[in-house]
């Protein structure tokens, strides 16, 4: 609880108090009252706030305790006077919901003798994202304005994640790997090549390899226990970079990448097949190979903000780097507007054969131009003969556009 004393209007009081207190040397009863009135009423008012904190209560109510994109959360908040006496005035503050602040700034509680007020909202959780709801403070002050009693109180926090869609298996075609890795190939595969221990040699087990070396110079058989291959088998790179459109339409371009990026690695990671996660214009990842890595990237992306000015470069050097294709998936335009654009890069990329896949999510009101860009890249890549994979999700269409989008 946080008391705040208004120093104006303690002046003023204090003030007022000490002229009426000159009223005490003259005589009678009327100046007696005239001097302990106002200390008299600022005692009363200090009680009545105390008392009105006290007979105050409330109760919150949400409609759902995990809202999915889209959803609308039906709020209510009921508020009572339990006490016997009116209440000093008093106001409840909410938190912003989130993207959109829908909520009202404040509600006045009630003051008269069992009043009750009912504040009802619709939070409506359009976007990936964190949303708070819910009351924030509840703020009396008393009667005469100089003394407020603010109890800040936990909104309830909701955490609307990218929708998944469930892909087409076949979407692990767009996986390439070198060395032991095999397009499509699992996480958990062994590899010869890797030496993780030697381990003792148990009768009725058969062994992979005989550490034959090991026998000879110890008089005790052992086993080579080989290793897993951690090197991916393709390189996701997400672009982080703003669009300069409507916050609503970029919003909606944003969260369908967003959605296309995690849906892969869910279908991917079910399949067991490594994948490196680059986030903007980042130049080394983080290697998905496994469900709990999977799910640890999927808790954070609610707070993954598309504010990175940088081009998504590895996106464009994967096959140099280690042999490993990549996919892009961008909300920017495509389009042919300078030497360092998306559409210069690709076309680069394209003459040595080391395109990689690219999947644009533009805003709707970018989506022709970059229709335009799409098609005329898909042509160059007919006439070099590349069969990567070229596709634009319409927004317009929501996540349902990836399922074709991703099908190979």
């Amino acid at each position: 609880m946080t008391v705040r004393v208004k120093a104006p209007a303690l002046a003023a009081y204090v003030t007022i108090a000490l002229i009426l207190g000159t009223f005490s040397d003259l005589a009678g009863p009327l100046s007696a009252f005239v001097a302990v009135f106002a200390p008299s009423l600022g005692a009363a008012s200090l009680l009545h706030l105390i008392l009105s904190w006290r007979f105050f209560s409330f109760h919150q109510s949400f409609s759902t305790d995990h809202p999915q994109k889209g959803e609308t959360v039906r709020y209510g908040l009921h508020m009572v006077n339990e006490g016997p006496i009116p209440l000093a005035p008093g106001r409840c503050a909410f938190s912003k919901p989130g993207p959109q602040d829908v909520i009202a700034a404040s509600a006045l509680t009630p003051t008269g003798i069992g009043e009750s007020v009912t504040q009802e909202e619709n939070i409506h959780c359009p976007w990936r994202g964190t949303y708070e709801i819910g009351l924030q403070a509840v703020i009396f002050r008393d009667s005469l304005g100089i003394v407020e009693i603010a109890e800040y109180a936990e909104p309830r926090v909701f955490y609307v994640y990218p929708e998944l869609v469930r892909l087409d298996p076949s979407v692990a075609a767009l996986t390439r790997a070198s060395g032991s890795d095999q397009a499509g190939g699992g996480a958990v595969e062994r590899d010869a090549s890797i030496y993780e221990y030697l381990a003792p040699l148990r009768d009725g087990e058969a062994p992979e390899r005989v550490a034959w070396k090991r026998w000879a110079a110890t008089g005790s058989p052992a086993r080579i226990q080989t290793g897993q291959s951690r090197s991916s088998a393709l390189r996701l790179v997400l672009d982080l970079r703003p669009c300069s459109v409507r916050r609503d339409e970029r919003l909606q371009a944003e969260d369908l990448a967003t959605s296309a990026v995690f849906s892969v690695l869910e279908e991917l990671v079910r399949q067991e097949i490594p994948v490196e996660l680059i986030l903007g214009g980042e130049d080394r990842g983080i290697l998905v190979d496994c469900r709990e890595t999977f799910e640890r990237l999927f808790d954070a992306s609610t707070n993954l903000i598309f504010d990175d000015r940088r081009m998504p470069a590895a996106a464009f050097s994967a096959v140099s780097a280690g042999g490993t294709v990549a996919l892009l998936v961008t909300t920017r335009a495509i389009i042919e507007t300078g030497n360092d654009d998306l559409f210069t890069l690709y076309e680069e990329c394209l003459a040595k054969g080391t395109e990689p896949h690219v999947l644009a999510c533009p805003p709707r009101s970018l989506e022709a131009e970059v229709r335009r860009s799409v098609e005329t890249l898909a042509e160059r890549q007919l006439a070099c003969g590349s069969r990567s994979l070229m596709r634009l999700a319409d927004c317009g269409g929501g996540t349902k556009e990836l399922a074709g989008a991703l099908r190979i």
